[in-house]
């Protein structure tokens, strides 16, 4: 921009064309035009009053103004760079040049011109009255592009308190020869910014030994921060201390308190500027232990108790690994190891700041404990003595290191039969019968022990045997054949049950139960499968039942019944048939042993006495079953399967008529599988073996198709075909009824049963006309004999005959 003084009515102002800049005077837009015959420059006319007027571009620019009015024009060059050789602003604080300041900067203001003003006058944009210098006095000149400029400047101390964008204005008078005053204002913008407020985000409390992260939330003012400087306040990392990212990780090894500051700089060359305190607490990390009560022993409860360095109240999480794939978050956990072995148990705690522990391990050896097992006797009051068994698997292969106790649960024991044993298979005598309880402890040579109690019972000595059959009627070698235990004891429960099912014929085969009653719901049941007999027609069987209550407790029951012999059957293959075969009798199912009974068939399309009906059953697979009906009761059968087959479905087509010397396809269909064709007679056919065969018969004759499949059913049908022979007319006939050759006959004609005949006499009147001719003609018209003579005949047979035309003469 520029400014300048003139006394006139209007300026003229020139510029170079090739600036294309966007021009102002006064705040109003200002067109130029170009020069003409001088396309580089453009010029304005504008009528202005005496006074300081201002011209502005968007961009450099350079420009003469020449003013006209009551005294003589002159020309004035604006424009010249005034930013570069204009007002020039000098931060006190960096003593440097700059085109920008801070909120409350020095700043002090200097102006260059290449003339001597009689008087500067400055604003400052401050919203202060103008400073005004009358007479300035220079401080220093230099020499730029040949020009001598001369520097002044302001003396006072600049301070902005408000961040904005300025203006200066410096408006420099000067005199002129022809007495008029002339002025130029000059102006320089810059920005007054505010300095960046340094602020950050972080965690505020740490665990020792982990890392914090650091952001940056300082607010630049509008600018760009430039530089970051971090103060972790932890000066024994040394210098991890400081950072200049701008969103920095530091690590803390030690707890403690630790002053955070940081301090930023943005491009407005402010003073940087610190961040207010932020206290970091680094928390100390928790140490972790436990401590295990007992021995371990497999498959027993283990206390382990949880133990800490830091203040109890102030760990949150207990996290403990038993290394078995077990874990627990409990404080002081009961644990159980199922295998032996050796466990790496391991624990680490968190405190209410989420500080983990380092991990803490013990291997714990977890001791195998002793399988503890043992059988108890089945004995009834009268035995002895109870033996006990111990079958108890040890921890190592030297049994005699493990220790036992017995307890017999024997409320009746004595000093003389005491309720205890420290034996490894004792015996006790009981005094009552009754249900007891016997407890087994095995310690190991480790302190591992284990307990074992189970249920025993001193039986009655009165057992009851007993039983039934369950089969109702009649019994045949071929069932099997249900036994109900029926067998008790005045107390307790059975020890066992011996059966000897056939004890006449097979005394040292038996079934041996033992515990047969534990089910109180119900008796049980045996099943038992005698062998298979066809003769004798019966046998007895004898049946033997033992039940014991104990050792020596014991009774016995025998019964016995009836059972059957069971016929035999064989039934033959049956020869597969045909649909269209004729119903037969059965005669392949036979008895073998000719025992006393019936027989009976059964299936489909048979009757009971094995009547087969193929048509009945249809095609297809048949099952058939041959049963013998025993008069015992017994009953045996056998089954076959038996195919039916379809019949060829066949039509030979419906009668056909053919012309003498003509031929016509056979319009047969079939439907079968892999069928075969034969036609008979063979006469006036191409063929005889296909379905469809050409005939060119010489006379009426009827073929027959006989169709064959694969599975050698056979069907028939026929069809007649009617030759029309070619007819005979006669060419005269004497119908004078001397009975030889009174009408006039011709040979064949009846077989065209739509024949049409027409007679003319020479004149062409119709003298006869005969749809069908069924009557031949006798030479008659209207009943009157007709003259001798010749008349013509057109005779259409039809049936794909032609036409037939001549002439007859009757003769008298």
């Amino acid at each position: 921009s520029s400014a300048f003084d003139i006394s006139a009515h209007f300026i003229n102002v020139v510029i170079e064309t090739s600036a294309a800049a966007s021009f102002r005077i006064d705040g109003l837009p200002a067109e130029f035009t170009i020069v003409p015959g001088q396309p580089d420059y453009s010029y304005a006319q504008i009528t202005v009053r005496a006074g300081v007027h201002n011209l502005k571009a968007d961009r450099g620019f350079n420009a003469i103004a020449y003013g006209f009015g009551a005294a003589e024009s002159y020309g004035y060059s604006a424009g010249a760079n005034v930013n570069s050789l204009g007002i020039e602003i000098t931060s006190l604080i960096s003593d440097t040049l700059t085109n920008t300041g801070c909120v409350a900067e020095p700043l002090q203001f200097k102006v260059n011109l290449h003339y001597r003003p009689t008087k500067l006058t400055w604003l400052l944009g401050d919203g202060l009255a103008p400073k005004t210098v009358v007479a300035p006095v220079m401080d220093s000149t230099f020499i730029k592009d040949g020009k001598t400029f001369y520097v002044y400047e302001l003396k006072d101390t600049i301070r902005y308190s408000i961040a904005g964008d300025y203006a200066v204005d410096v408006i420099s008078d000067l005199s002129s020869s022809d007495g008029c005053g002339s002025s130029e204002q000059l102006t320089f913008e810059f920005s007054i910014f505010n300095p960046p407020v340094s602020n950050f985000s972080s965690g505020t409390i740490a665990c020792a030994g982990s890392s914090i992260q650091f952001t940056d939330q300082s607010d630049g003012k509008g600018r760009d921060l430039n530089s970051w400087l971090w103060d972790f306040g932890d000066p024994e990392s040394g210098s991890l201390n400081f950072s200049t990212e701008q969103n920095p990780v530091h690590l803390y090894n030690r707890a403690g308190v630790f002053p955070v500051k940081l301090q930023v700089t943005n491009n407005s060359n402010c003073d940087p500027v610190v961040s207010e305190i932020h206290n970091i607490i680094v928390s100390p990390r928790p140490q972790s232990s436990f401590s295990v009560s007992t021995s371990a022993c497999e498959n027993k409860i283990i206390q382990f108790s949880g133990l800490s360095k830091f203040p109890e109240n102030e760990i949150i999480k207990w996290n403990w690994d038993f290394g078995d794939g077990q874990t627990s978050a409990e404080q002081n956990p009961q644990h159980t190891f199922a295998e032996a072995g050796n466990y790496l148990v391991k624990l680490f705690i968190e405190n209410k700041v989420n500080c983990i522990s380092d991990t803490f391990g013990l291997t714990i050896a977890v001791n195998p404990s002793p399988v503890v097992d043992f059988t108890t006797p089945e004995i009834c009051l009268a035995d002895a003595a109870a033996s006990f068994t111990n079958k108890t698997t040890p921890t190592s292969g030297n049994n005699s290191t493990s220790t036992y106790l017995w307890n017999f649960g024997d409320r009746n024991a004595n000093s003389q039969n005491p309720g205890t044993s420290t034996q490894e298979n004792p015996t006790h005598t009981y005094s009552a019968a009754g249900n007891y309880t016997v407890t087994l402890t095995v310690t190991s040579d480790k302190g591992c022990s284990f307990i074992l109690s189970k249920p025993f019972t001193v039986n009655g000595s009165i057992p009851n045997a007993d039983f039934r059959i369950l089969n109702t009627g009649t019994i045949c070698s071929s069932d099997s054949v249900v036994f109900e235990d029926l067998a008790s004891v005045d107390f307790g429960e059975l020890t066992r049950v011996e059966w000897f099912f056939d004890n006449i014929n097979q005394p040292s085969e038996k079934l041996a139960d033992e515990f047969p009653n534990l089910r109180k719901d119900s008796k049980k049941l045996y099943t038992f499968k005698y062998p298979l007999f066809h003769t004798p027609l019966s046998k007895i069987i004898t049946v033997k039942m033992l039940a014991y209550s104990g050792a020596v407790c014991v009774d016995e029951q025998i019964k016995t019944f009836r059972i059957n012999a069971v016929p035999k059957v064989v039934f033959d293959s049956i020869p597969n048939v045909c649909l269209e075969a004729g119903a037969f009798v059965l005669t392949q199912g036979r008895e073998l042993y000719n025992f006393e009974g019936s027989t009976k068939y059964s299936g489909s399309g048979i009757s009971d006495k094995g009547l087969f009906d193929p048509k009945l059953a249809g095609p297809g697979i048949h099952v058939i079953t041959y049963s013998f009906i025993a008069t015992n009761g017994c009953t045996d059968s056998k089954t076959q399967t038996l195919t039916v087959f379809a019949t060829p479905q066949i039509q030979a087509g419906e009668d056909l008529v053919v012309l003498e010397g003509g031929e016509i396809k056979l319009p047969a269909t079939a439907a079968g599988r892999n069928l075969t064709y034969k036609w008979t007679p063979s006469s006036g056919l191409d063929r005889d073996d296909v379905l469809n065969p050409v005939a060119s018969p010489s006379d009426d004759i009827t073929y027959t198709l006989q169709v064959n499949s694969l599975d050698g059913c056979v069907a028939t049908d026929k069809v007649s075909v009617k030759v029309l022979k070619t007819p005979v007319v006669p060419n005269t006939f004497t119908p004078n009824n001397d009975g030889y050759n009174d009408v006039w006959t011709i040979r064949y004609l009846d077989s065209y049963p739509d024949a049409i005949i027409e007679i003319f006499n020479r004149y062409g009147g119709k003298v006869y006309n005969s749809n069908r001719y069924t009557v031949p003609w006798n030479g008659k018209f209207q009943e009157n004999d007709l003259p001798v003579g010749t008349y013509y005949y057109i005779i259409n047979p039809k049936n794909g005959r032609k036409i037939i035309s001549g002439s007859v003469t009757i003769l008298r």
